[in-house]
């Protein structure tokens, strides 16, 4: 693989929030692009399947066990390939700022940068499920079991088991914050989740509060837009028409995000 970059892109803790908003505002027509091409493939099976099933449950009486299993079926099944196609159009927004950064935009057409990302949907699949795996174990499972021991015994002693949970949370945030640039390690570099996995934890050594940080501005600055968008949407149907677009628009900021967080670690030298 050549070396990633060249990157004109500084790692601090504000420097991605505005190098994020540079990158998708001068991209915004080929990004909305990318996040439409999930829509254009699963709105026809939906409302075909929305259609089928309205049809097989309007016969009159309970629906039959086979009605419910195939029912069940092709419902998991649409979800499945709606996961698998957001996750490619994730990853090819993040190949398409790459493409920005480093050619201006002309070395990879959308489709192209689409089909990169879904050829990287297995690695990234097993990359969530390892995000997914630290969220239950260091904070569903010690906040949630002095949760139910309280519920059952109705002891308050109890209650103190919220004191490791809180250290097994710290330590959730901490390492989830190590292994942030694992993503578009993956999709940029095209690495496996175990040297992606390393190759991020060398990438945040000794920055890792720096990551976090520029995380927590990131996070608020896109909670503020999320907020006015849903202010803005109580309007009847015209509400709903503006946070149809609103998700459209903005559905490629967190890639792009992303992106631009890795470039910077990549990019900047470690003090």
């Amino acid at each position: 693989m050549p070396p990633p970059g060249p990157y004109n892109i500084r790692f601090g803790v504000s420097e991605p929030l505005t190098e994020t908003f540079r990158l998708w505002g001068n991209d915004l027509g080929r990004l909305v692009l990318m996040t439409l091409i999930p829509y254009g493939f699963l709105l026809p099976f939906g409302i075909g399947f929305g259609v089928w099933a309205a049809i097989s449950m309007s016969s009159g009486g309970e629906p039959s066990t086979t009605q419910l299993v195939i029912l069940g079926s092709v419902g998991f099944a649409l979800a499945v390939v709606a996961g698998v196609l957001m996750l490619a159009s994730s990853a090819g927004a993040m190949l398409l700022a790459d493409d920005k950064e480093r050619t201006g935009g002309t070395g990879l057409g959308v489709w192209q940068a689409f089909l990169g990302g879904l050829a990287r949907s297995g690695w990234l699949i097993l990359a969530n499920l390892l995000y997914v795996a630290i969220i239950v174990v260091l904070w569903g499972v010690p906040f949630a079991v002095p949760v139910a021991l309280l519920v059952e015994t109705e002891q308050p002693l109890w209650a103190l088991g919220f004191v490791p949970a809180l250290g097994t949370f710290v330590a959730g945030v901490w390492l989830l914050t190590r292994l942030m640039p694992m993503l578009p390690l993956i999709v940029v570099e095209e690495l496996s989740v175990g040297v992606a996995l390393s190759r991020a934890w060398q990438l945040t050594a000794g920055r890792a509060l720096d990551v976090f940080l520029a995380n927590l501005v990131f996070g608020v600055a896109l909670m503020g837009i999320y907020m006015a968008v849903g202010i803005i949407s109580i309007i009847p149907l015209l509400g709903l028409l503006i946070q149809l677009a609103a998700n459209i628009i903005l559905g490629s900021l967190q890639s792009v995000y992303a992106f631009t967080l890795y470039a910077g670690l990549v990019s900047t030298p470690k003090r």
